[in-house]
């Protein structure tokens, strides 16, 4: 792509952003039409981040992140992906950097590697998959292909070091004995270790956003929805069981 569709692109995504910045501002003045008072006069337009927004003691009000329209410019308001842009998603609504570095990192992350073992065997992945693979009790390093339904396991050069070249002759030998009946092999996929809990905590969040994108404001600030955040940024803590 050319260096002026590239500048073309990102004018067009800019612009996008405005517009999703200036309706956030509206919704959020039009809610809460007196929450920007303390800034007195006639304050410029403020989008408040989803994400960000946590109760105080009481529960009856919150401390949010107020950002102005420059935080497109900088960096500090970005575009978020609904679903994972990895599962197809596209931008949707706008959420802080460090919320979205954090869903990326933490939770996304995750999510995606919890599909890849499937999307391997299905044959929807392009490049080869790091897999072990036990036949027996031994245990051999390879990577896995899949093509036209048939599974295609290739054992890395030894150069590689990939495996101990003591441990092939013996897996080899496993596999030429079972080989008049129906050997079973079985597969773990090394490379794509994950925490299943932060997984189904990044669905929890894309779907927290999108409810967000229909219903706004007046919908995230319901009482019942402080949990969903405080699971978002606490993962590994079981606020809601399941």
């Amino acid at each position: 792509m050319s260096g002026q569709a590239l500048k073309m692109r990102a004018s067009r995504d800019m612009a996008k952003k405005l517009r999703w910045f200036d309706k956030g501002a509206e919704a959020f003045q039009r809610t809460f039409p007196d929450a920007l008072a303390f800034l007195g006069g006639n304050p410029p337009p403020h989008y408040v981040c989803p994400e960000c927004a946590e109760p105080d003691e009481s529960g009856r009000t919150y401390r949010i992140r107020l950002l102005p329209r420059l935080a497109l410019a900088s960096g500090d308001l970005t575009a978020e992906h609904v679903p994972p842009k990895s599962f197809g998603g596209r931008p949707l609504v706008l959420t802080c950097k460090s919320c979205n570095d954090f869903a990326g990192h933490q939770l996304d992350a995750h999510a995606r590697k919890r599909e890849n073992p499937g999307d391997a065997l299905l044959g929807a992945t392009r490049k080869p998959s790091r897999v072990a693979v036990t036949m027996g009790e031994h245990t051999v390093a390879a990577s896995l292909e899949v093509d036209q339904g048939m599974l295609d396991l290739t054992l890395p050069p030894l150069s590689k070091n990939a495996n101990d070249p003591r441990a092939l002759p013996p897996f080899w030998e496993a596999l030429r004995h079972s080989a008049a009946g129906q050997p079973t092999l079985h597969l773990a996929f090394s490379g794509d270790l994950h925490e299943p809990r932060r997984a189904r905590v990044s669905w929890l969040r894309h779907a927290y956003l999108a409810l967000f994108a229909v219903a706004g404001y007046r919908y995230i600030f319901q009482p019942g929805l402080g949990i969903v955040r405080r699971q978002i940024k606490e993962p590994d803590v079981e606020h809601i069981p399941l």
